[in-house]
């Protein structure tokens, strides 16, 4: 499977229709195969050395599978997308049921793996389904091996906070990779399906502190990407993630509110606008709200007043 995916379209005599032809047909029946492979797998005692070894070395030949579908020439078609999803549903399912060893195997591969689709511009359903792979493995191997789970949530946060390339460009424009502001989407969509307090715990700190001190510090599309993961974590209603997103929300808003009229102010990044703007944007709609409620409440004082009044005719009238 991995030798056709890494074939090339030299490597054939046919072209244009007729090698779409063939490759959607392969890739069919490799998909096929894998799932009857991992369908035989799960099925398999969990005891004796023999089973153990042979789930291990299936799980790294589904693994460079994968991998290969990454690097393919076959990549973009829609038939090596569902191989693809399939390879990680299958792989996610045995090493979650099994457990142990197969898990810290996968969660280690799985990395990499989770940082090269989120390296690409259009990832589309690969991305789709490495976000599905992650949730059933934090949610299903939670419980019973955390370790390694903790390990690969961390190991996908802390890659944010890498320096990279673009830090040490010189009279050209800085661009943030995608790989980061992917994996600071997906970290944040992970968070909102498996809505794990711990997990939030895990993450949140880093996000924050990237903001405070990080790339992030400063104004740029990274920073804005960050802002709202962090507001996402924070809508879970986790105490802990709560309240640390506010103290961090308001310490922003009063450091941005502080430059305003500045000559760096004047100076500084499109996204220091945005941001600046989103947060008075945030902080009229706390004043309207604040100032409806006293405005409702002044009406009703009123009613509760001349429903007295009349009240106190009516009885004086009766006497």
């Amino acid at each position: 499977m991995s030798a056709f995916l890494k074939s090339r379209k030299r490597d054939w005599n046919e072209q244009g229709p007729l090698l779409k032809t063939r490759v959607n047909a392969k890739l069919s029946v490799y998909q096929a195969v894998a799932k009857m492979k991992i369908k035989s797998l799960v099925s398999l005692e969990t005891d004796g050395k023999t089973s153990k070894r042979l789930v291990l070395e299936t799980l790294a030949l589904l693994l460079d599978a994968a991998d290969a579908c990454l690097t393919s020439v076959w990549r973009k078609m829609k038939a090596c997308e569902e191989l693809f999803g399939s390879l990680l549903s299958g792989i996610a399912k045995i090493a979650v049921e099994r457990g142990g060893q197969p898990l810290r195997v996968l969660l280690i591969r799985l990395k990499p793996l989770v940082l090269a689709v989120c390296a690409q511009p259009d990832q589309g359903a690969l991305l789709e389904s490495v976000f599905k792979t992650s949730c059933e493995i934090i949610e299903s191997g939670w419980a019973k091996d955390r370790a390694p789970v903790d390990t690969f949530v961390m190991g996908l946060a802390s890659s944010i906070r890498e320096r990279n390339d673009y830090e040490e460009q010189v009279d050209r424009e800085k661009q943030v990779p995608a790989v980061q502001l992917n994996v600071i989407r997906l970290l944040a969509d992970l968070n909102v399906a498996v809505k794990k307090p711990e997990v939030a715990d895990m993450i949140l700190p880093l996000f924050i502190e990237s903001l405070e001190e990080g790339d992030a510090s400063a104004p740029s599309f990274l920073r804005l990407q960050l802002l709202d993961a962090v507001s996402r974590i924070a809508t879970l209603g986790f105490e802990k993630s709560y309240r640390e997103t506010v103290v961090l929300m308001t310490r922003s808003y009063l450091s941005r509110l502080s430059s305003v009229g500045s000559v760096e102010s004047k100076t500084s990044a499109p996204e220091a606008t945005t941001e600046r703007i989103e947060a008075n944007t945030n902080k009229c709609r706390k004043i309207k709200v604040a100032d409806d409620q006293d405005t409702s409440r002044h009406h009703m004082t009123e009613k509760l007043q001349g429903v007295k009044e009349n009240t106190s005719v009516t009885d004086n009238g009766d006497l």
